[in-house]
């Protein structure tokens, strides 16, 4: 029995071996997900795709093909495995959007998107003076306070 077994193994293992692998349109594990970042930021956007044969990946911002072959595009893409990733190294207002991954092969095609927001941060505001310096008269000797006050964000350092 345990001789059958294996015999019968053997063959569907030789079998499988001999056939051709069947072909599946992409499918993803691992989805997008949405992200928040500063202007500045490094971020990287990641997903995993199976696919037979192998799909060929395409990634979106708003619609549009990203473009990544020339030094002055702001992303850089990898695609190991089917483990894709799209990463961009400092955030300016223009990569703000939706972005789309495509994987597509002969048997079909899947898209996966998310959106890259900017966080919400205080904005910055220049220091201004709410209270002006006030001119004083001392006789010399006498103590005197010098007070200023001044608003803006980050906090505003004073030098005198």
């Amino acid at each position: 029995s345990s001789y059958t077994s294996s015999s019968s193994a053997g063959r569907r293992g030789s079998a499988s071996r001999m056939s051709t692998p069947r072909s599946h349109a992409p499918e993803f594990v691992q989805r997008l997900k949405s992200r928040e970042a500063a202007l500045g930021d490094s971020v990287r956007l990641s997903a995993s795709v199976l696919a037979t044969p192998q799909a060929s990946i395409v990634w979106e911002k708003d619609g549009v093909p990203i473009v990544t072959d020339t030094a002055t595009s702001p992303y850089q893409t990898k695609n190991l495995n089917g483990n894709l990733e799209l990463r961009i190294e400092r955030v300016s207002a223009a990569e703000i959007g939706k972005y789309t991954v495509v994987a597509y092969n002969s048997a079909g095609e899947s898209r996966c998107s998310c959106n890259l927001t900017q966080t919400r941060e205080a904005a910055f505001k220049v220091p201004k003076f709410s209270r002006q310096l006030i001119d004083q008269y001392l006789v010399s000797g006498q103590r005197g306070i010098i007070e200023v006050i001044a608003e803006g964000y980050p906090g505003a350092e004073f030098k005198w």
